[in-house]
């Protein structure tokens, strides 16, 4: 199973750890032992016997180690690659297995619970099928069983009935591809069923026939069953893909050219340093026992990364996987929600229309009247309060125009009739006869 840590978090506590580290992988390798064994005796022999060991040139030490070294991260690193394939792969499983999840809620939500839950078992089953088989040993036709254990597991999740995993269990071919057939049936049914209801009230007697026999007639249909079709195809490669990638380890040759240079180079390793460090246990055993550490400590990981289903520490944490696809499954199955249509929540504000800007309550400040021409060339207006008053051209105030009247000695007798005719007539008359037309664009005071 993997384990989750924070990097940030183990600056020095790492020394401290054990579970998931490489000291229990190591110690429990046997070769680690005898190389530390030979070693030892070596440094014993060398300081209790009168004759010592003929020294050996660090140059042939320093060649076999970096031999060793190029081929220990060689392996790791085609290990690793292969470690993450698998990891995509079994990704690829759960992101089809929403997406047929999706697919059922999205055209058969108008039909019961149970013909829904039909569809999405057998997927679900074959999922669990899968991961059952791919770290049990093969029978004597290298067909992969499943254990009793996980038949049980897989009806207690409501999946398979005891007689479907009585026929799983007998079948001799590839189980998930199987299972998938099976979801695929229960898709087609579920089709024709509609289809055929859809051609009764149309009384269309050649699709009705078509129904009963299970083909399927309408384009619509079609093509929802192609999208299923589509789904189901992409799950079994992903399964066809994780088989097939486990049952091709890293080739045998090459594993045993690693394991015998970790034994050679080690061993040519702890008798250098033997004749180096002049036999002394303060220095040889600890240099000779970090670098033997780190070497088969790697090799060991990266063989623990060439297969990771199981119960190693490096390995994928299956039942994560299934509980997270069984989980989403039955979420995406149960919920229910009605569509708003054309009408928005009280609590929603539509960001795509823009909001109307609010009216101004303030009163509106009336305008200038235009200018009244006068008698004299100039101009007056009503001004905001509602009083008259003369303009000139320029837009100044003048003084209202003064009436002369000639004297007596000045006027001549048809004069004289017209200034006792205009003297006759009030100046407040005269006055207003001549604001007159401009009553008309004087607005009403309020």
């Amino acid at each position: 199973m993997t384990i989750a840590y924070d990097p940030s978090e183990l600056q020095v506590a790492f020394i401290l750890k054990w579970k998931g580290t490489i000291f229990p992988l190591v110690l429990a390798d046997p070769l680690f032992w005898l190389l530390a064994s030979v070693h030892i005796v070596l440094l014993t022999y060398q300081n209790l016997s009168s004759v010592p060991l003929p020294p050996l040139d660090w140059n042939a030490a320093s060649v076999s180690m970096g031999l060793l070294t190029f081929f220990v991260i060689f392996y790791g690193n085609h290990c690793y690659a292969r470690y993450f394939e698998l990891f995509g792969h079994c990704i690829g499983i759960s992101r089809t297995l929403n997406v047929w999840a999706w697919l059922v809620k999205n055209n058969f939500s108008h039909m019961s619970p149970e013909r829904c839950w039909n569809i999405v078992r057998p997927m679900l089953a074959a999922m669990q099928v899968h991961y059952a088989t791919l770290h049990s040993e093969g029978d004597e036709d290298d067909n992969l069983s499943v254990s009793e254990s996980e038949w049980k597991e897989v009806r207690d999740h409501q999946l398979l009935t005891k007689d479907e995993c009585e026929r799983l269990a007998n079948f001799k071919g590839n189980l998930p591809v199987l299972l998938s057939t099976w979801a695929l049936g229960e898709v087609k049914a579920a089709l024709l069923e509609e289809q055929f209801q859809q051609d009764s009230e149309c009384e269309m007697r050649e699709t009705r026939y078509a129904a009963k026999s299970g083909q399927l007639t309408s384009w619509a249909h079609l093509a929802t069953f192609n999208r299923f079709e589509d789904v189901a195809r992409e799950f079994t490669g992903f399964t066809n893909a994780t088989m097939e990638t486990l049952a091709q380890p890293v080739p045998f040759p090459y594993f045993h050219i690693l394991k015998l240079l970790l034994l050679v180079s080690l061993t040519i390793l702890g008798y250098t340093l033997v004749d180096l460090t002049d036999a002394s246990f303060v220095l040889s055993v600890p240099v000779f026992f970090t670098t033997e550490f780190i070497l088969i400590g790697m090799s060991q990981i990266a063989t623990g990364m060439s297969d990771p289903f199981g119960e190693d520490d490096v390995d994928f944490d299956l039942e994560g996987f299934k509980r997270t696809a069984y989980n989403n499954t039955i979420s995406m199955l149960a919920e229910v929600r009605e569509p708003y249509g054309n009408h928005l929540h009280a609590a929603i504000k539509n960001p795509v229309v823009k909001p109307k800007p609010r009216k101004s309550h303030q009163p509106k400040r009336r305008p200038l009247s235009p200018p009244v021409p006068s008698t004299n060339g100039a101009s007056r207006a009503v001004g905001n309060n509602g009083r008259r008053s003369p303009l000139s051209s320029t837009g100044t105030s003048q003084a209202p125009p003064k009436l002369r009247v000639p004297s007596p000695t000045q006027v001549s007798p048809s004069q004289e009739s017209m200034s006792t005719s205009l003297l006759a007539t009030p100046l407040r008359s005269s006055l207003d006869s001549r604001v007159q037309p401009a009553r008309a664009y004087a607005p009403a005071q309020v």
